[in-house]
């Protein structure tokens, strides 16, 4: 466990060689946003963003902290990333969102855990995300709605001499996705947008898959799977 400073430090660059082995360098080199809170104390807490690579054409924002090993917690064994078309800001800010909330939580967010989320512009037409419910006093930008963390659709695992981690990504849903969630289960839905869509890739602008040409056989196929069967299929997908 991490019981002095020296220790944190060796086991945040451990992890941070990890995720490098896995993604490559930052996008600028050596960039990591830090966070910090005024109630909270999550040492080495950050953010990093990786630039599109073979295999996933996207940009790749992810965390960097909650997997550390804590000697008055539990270890947490994931990081949560949001994927996205573009580098920006708001992608790292929504990460700096969601650990306040894991914090808030202590640590009690796995995968299939739910919050709402719209994306937003400032007085400047700069685009946000925040973790609020759709109301009259925001304009929201886009469809999306809401969000599951869901296990990384490519299983990515970092291991480091302490243990492994793996990621928890961020899956933005729309209003009527949410309700096919409800439905069923947040897996269905989970597996129905692997089917439908080829990345987890949060964009404020992207069309619910109901709009899919596809989406009524894929949902009837997936509807008749049971619990046990639909983990067996993302576990392929």
């Amino acid at each position: 466990m991490a019981d002095s400073k020296t220790e944190w430090l060796e086991q945040w660059e451990e992890r941070g060689r990890a995720v490098r082995a896995v993604f490559g360098e930052t996008d600028p080199p050596g960039k990591v946003t830090s966070f910090s809170w005024k109630d909270f104390v999550l040492p080495g807490a950050c953010a990093m963003t990786f630039p599109p690579r073979p295999g996933r054409m996207h940009y790749t924002h992810m965390t960097l902290g909650l997997s550390q090993q804590r000697a008055d917690t539990p270890t947490y064994r994931w990081e949560y990333a949001v994927n996205t078309i573009t580098a920006n800001d708001w992608a790292s800010d929504l990460l700096y969102q969601l650990v306040t909330q894991w914090l808030c939580e202590r640590g009690k967010m796995g995968y299939g855990y739910s919050l709402p989320l719209l994306f937003f512009h400032d007085p400047a037409k700069k685009l946000w995300a925040g973790v609020i419910e759709e109301s009259t006093e925001i304009e929201a930008v886009g469809n999306i709605r809401g969000m599951f963390l869901w296990i990384d659709r490519h299983k990515t695992t970092f291991r480091t001499s302490l243990g492994d981690f793996g990621i928890l990504s961020v899956i933005c849903v729309t209003r009527d996705e949410e309700e096919l969630a409800a439905i069923c289960s947040p897996a269905h839905l989970v597996l129905l947008l692997r089917r439908l869509i080829p990345e987890d890739v949060c964009d404020p602008w992207r069309q619910s898959v109901t709009s899919n040409s596809r989406f009524q056989s894929e949902w009837a196929n997936i509807q008749r799977l049971s619990d046990d069967d639909v983990f067996a299929a993302l576990a392929t997908t």
